[in-house]
């Protein structure tokens, strides 16, 4: 990589004077041995010259930029060329990848890292990061008729990136495809520190082909970058797509290999974990935590808080296996450094208390359960400079759940439809399901039935629901339709089985109320003989319960449980 970050004025010079353009010297060259660009560490904005020489030179060397007049339109095309070839490139991944981004101290705070410092060409760096002019430059791209035009997307054709590329001399081409690197990765941000692009997917692919084009060199970039790069691909496994996660965790190791870094070594466990409950692997989930090494006696607030991030894995892996008394005694183990809380540590003390509540209502502690969601929830009005966006669904699900279970629906109602506006308004796609479901047996449980029906249908013609979210919609169809329509109910009801045994062991009991709803539509049919063996696995599902486990998995089974013995009493 030192290669790539040297000056190339004397071959730059060389190749403007082949195309008889002028060729300008730096000053008293005819004097001064030129020497090399300081490191991207300490590059600053006023002290690049020699780089914008480079951009320049470049840009006159490449024949297929005689279509382009603008200095920002030549430099912006080459850049281009070296993304991924007739892939959507969104503008907000060019202004990204060049902005100051947010990133964690090792006090646990939250600072701007600044392109530059990373590496990126000063010039481009300007050039990107002003929307003004990166959209006059976009423009001329478009007029040209080298650029494709989208919606706020673009694609260069493969064969006028090929033909760009080709054009630049063979010693150029690491700089340009490190800075085509340095501007896909940036343009991810990190969880917390600053809210995640709506079209960060777009980014994805751009990533991957500029981390295919540097592999060969990718570990010789300098240590701060390859900590930067390789800390934003592990937290880009948060992104949808199992083989999304599978990729940027295995570049992420393969990138820090040599790395003697416990935080680094600590995340790509944690990383592995995750992608082993998704997969099902649960040992293997416990078995890539379990093989962390301890932390460094030198730990300060952001080793601290690793600790703590590996923790909640181990909480999520004993909730996948019911050990909710385990869970709970992890989740106690943890505390900030100080009575003064850090941003990165205030991060893990709310996921604690969103965590803690799930767990005490998955046991029936509900007014325990939510004074911790509570706690949580008032965490984000204190922490400004910390964006919880991508977990406020999940915090305002657990709170409808929870305060359903306490039969407070009207703030229940109150705080769903506060947070499905928020997304609305800010045009917020994902988790607006899961918060919708809660908001149907919400209205279910006020026996507002037709407009819980409305949106259960609204809700099944979307593509790629959750598969929990898939279990709760035919929960809430097989519950609205069971007076009215008993085929229906079925239909819906045999599919919830189906659904709950995707889960693995939460669906004991949740599975022997499912399989009592299709016994009672089984015998108003007239079924006798399948109904008796129904029974006969819910038997079976009672004396295989286990009082420690998960009792209270989906919130309004408990109340339709009751609902079903009154039913049955009154028969």
């Amino acid at each position: 990589m030192d290669h790539s970050f040297v000056d190339e004025t004397p071959g730059l010079t060389t190749q403007l004077a082949a195309h008889g353009l002028p060729a300008s010297s730096p000053p008293n060259a005819s004097n001064q041995r030129i020497e090399p660009m300081r490191s991207p560490r300490k590059a600053e904005m006023g002290t690049s010259k020699l780089q914008q020489s480079a951009l320049a030179a470049l840009s006159e060397s490449v024949s297929e930029l005689g279509q382009v007049q603008s200095k920002d339109g030549k430099a912006l095309l080459v850049l281009l060329s070296f993304l991924a070839p007739e892939n959507a490139i969104h503008v907000d991944n060019l202004f990204l990848g060049a902005s100051p981004r947010k990133r964690w101290t090792a006090q646990g705070a939250i600072t701007d890292m600044d392109a530059v410092n990373t590496g990126l060409f000063p010039e481009l760096c300007n050039l990107l990061s002003d929307r003004g002019r990166l959209t006059g430059a976009l423009g001329e791209l478009e007029i040209s008729g080298l650029y494709n035009h989208g919606n706020e997307t673009h694609s260069l054709e493969k064969t006028v990136s090929d033909s760009i590329r080709e054009s630049i001399p063979p010693e150029y081409l690491r700089s340009w495809r490190c800075q085509a690197l340095l501007v896909a990765y940036r343009g991810i941000s990190w969880k917390y520190t600053e809210p995640l692009n709506p079209n960060t997917p777009l980014f994805l692919p751009h990533v991957r082909h500029t981390l295919h084009e540097t592999k060969s060199f990718g570990d010789t970039l300098p240590r701060n970058i390859q900590i930067d790069l390789v800390t934003t691909l592990l937290e880009a496994t948060r992104l949808p797509k199992l083989s999304w996660k599978r990729f940027a965790l295995d570049e992420a190791a393969v990138l820090s290999k040599d790395f003697a870094n416990w935080e680094i070594d600590c995340r790509i466990a944690q990383s592995r974990a995750v992608v082993a409950r998704i997969t099902g692997q649960v040992d293997r989930a416990f078995a890539c935590l379990d093989a962390t090494r301890e932390m460094p006696s030198t730990a300060d607030q952001k080793s601290h808080s690793v600790l703590g991030q590996e923790i909640l894995q181990r909480v999520l892996n004993s909730i996948q296996v019911e050990r909710l008394q385990e869970a709970k005694e992890l989740l106690d183990s943890w505390e900030p450094l100080t009575n003064h809380p850090s941003p990165l540590e205030r991060v893990i003390i709310f996921r604690k208390a969103l965590l803690m509540g799930r767990l005490l209502r998955f046991q029936g502690a509900f007014e325990e359960s939510i004074a911790h969601l509570r706690s949580a929830h008032e965490l984000l009005d204190a922490s400004d400079e910390i964006s919880f966006d991508e977990d406020l669904r999940d915090l305002f699900c657990e709170l409808a759940d929870t305060l359903r279970e306490l039969d407070n629906l009207q703030l229940a109602e109150t705080y769903l439809q506060s947070e499905i506006a928020r997304r609305t308004d800010n045009q917020i796609t994902a988790g607006t399901s899961s918060l919708e479901l809660c908001l149907a047996e919400v209205l279910f449980a006020q026996g507002r039935l037709e407009a819980a029906e409305v949106i259960c249908k609204k809700i099944r013609d979307r593509p790629a629901l959750l598969k929990f979210e898939r279990l709760r919609l035919h929960l809430l169809f097989g519950r609205l339709y069971f007076e009215a329509n008993d085929l229906d109910s079925l239909t819906h009801w045999s599919a919830a089985l189906k659904e709950a045994g995707n889960f693995h062991l939460t669906n004991g009991r949740t599975t022997r109320i499912i399989v009592l709803s299709i016994c009672d539509i089984l015998r108003r049919l007239g079924h006798t003989e399948l109904v008796q063996k129904s029974m006969q696995q819910v038997a079976f599902l009672d004396e295989a319960a286990d009082p420690m486990a998960i009792n209270y998995w989906i919130a309004g089974m408990r109340h339709w449980q009751q609902h079903l013995q009154s039913s049955r009493s009154k028969i």
